[in-house]
Order: structure tokens, then C-alpha cells, then sequence
């Protein structure tokens, strides 16, 4: 079922980019906004937003990230989002998998940097 439009055109633009779990955060805050807060839904939206934005910077990157273990060996998949699912992962033989934070595995496992290279590259 489709989400309901927001009211500020701008605001329902990034909601629209939002992941499903983000959306879901984003429609909860603002109706406890809207409705605990007394806001008028227009504000409660914009609010909800800039509240989801700050807990969460990377929420409008169209990135999904996952931490992936196979022989007891982690490794973290970047990819566009909805390129893959943690069912898939695992069905290929990946034996944990969990959607993880990109700044929480740059900053808690590169040290703030880190590179991408293509696992897939052929060299010719």
C-alpha cells in the first residue's frame, strides 16, 4: 500500500527516497508529533524529518549496507539500495547478515576511511 503524500512538496521528495524502515521512522515521529505534540501535520512532517535526518545522516544515500560473515571472516556489502536482501545474502551462503549503519562501520571499523574496489573485477 502506497504511503499517504506529505504535505510540503519538498518534504514528501526525500521522504519518498527514504528506505522502508526510514519511512516507517519518519510516518512514526511525525504522528507522534502531530498528535502528542499538537502540531499541525505540515510542521510535524517537516520536524519528523529533520528529527530522522539527525539520528540518522545517511538516510537519504540510496545505499544499503550490510555486515556479512562466512567462515567466521566479516566483510560489509555496499550496494544501491534494493540491489540485494539480507534473504539473498544468506541463500548464497553467507552465514550472518545485518543491515548495518554506514557511518557506524566507516568510523567503527576504517577508522573513518575506507576504499571500495569491485570484488568482481577481471583483470584483462
Amino acid at each position: 500500500m502506497p504511503h499517504p503524500k506529505c504535505i510540503n512538496p519538498l518534504v514528501d521528495e526525500l521522504v519518498q527516497s527514504l528506505s522502508a524502515e526510514g519511512r516507517e521512522t519518519f510516518e512514526e515521529r511525525a504522528g507522534v508529533i502531530e498528535f502528542d505534540g499538537g502540531t499541525r501535520r505540515e510542521l510535524a512532517e517537516a520536524l519528523a524529518l529533520l528529527d530522522l535526518l539527525k539520528r540518522h545522516p545517511a538516510a537519504l544515500l540510496d545505499v544499503d549496507v550490510f555486515s556479512i560473515t562466512q567462515d567466521q571472516v566479516t566483510q560489509f556489502l555496499v550496494c544501491h539500495r534494493g540491489r540485494m536482501t539480507a534473504e539473498r545474502l544468506r541463500s548464497v551462503g553467507y552465514e550472518v547478515v545485518k543491515e548495518v549503519e554506514l557511518s557506524t562501520v566507516l568510523l567503527g571499523h576504517f577508522n573513518g576511511l575506507a576504499m571500495l574496489s569491485h570484488p568482481w573485477a577481471h583483470k584483462a
